[in-house]
């Protein structure tokens, strides 16, 4: 079982957030960029790009970091997983300076 407290819409440019989650921890939680297809020359993955460990209630930042979306349309995946093989999905949005938005804007969250 996880249970999220994380606020699930768009991020705005510099906007940073604070994911907790409870349940069956630890927790894997692995952090992936997506951009315009096909990605920028010399593309790199932003700093959020990772995966962590947590332990229940701990705190993982996330920011949407203003000089590496600032010329960019795309979001965050990020993907959590518990000790029992329990997983969910859930991609957000990051507006850019020309008010683009993630291909599939706002939120997807599933449980597999």
């Amino acid at each position: 079982m996880i249970d999220l407290d994380f606020a699930t819409g768009p991020m705005e440019l510099g906007e940073t957030r604070i994911l907790r989650a409870s349940g069956d921890a630890p927790f894997n939680i692995t952090i992936s960029c997506f951009v315009s297809d096909p990605p920028p020359r010399g593309f790199r993955p932003c700093e959020q790009c990772a995966v962590h460990t947590l332990a229940e209630n701990q705190a993982l930042k996330i920011v949407a970091d203003e000089t590496f979306w600032s010329d960019k349309t795309g979001g965050l995946l990020i993907d959590i997983s518990d000790s029992v093989g329990v997983r969910h999905h859930v991609r957000i949005a990051i507006g850019t300076a020309s008010g683009g938005r993630f291909t599939s804007p706002g939120l997807i969250v599933r449980t597999l």
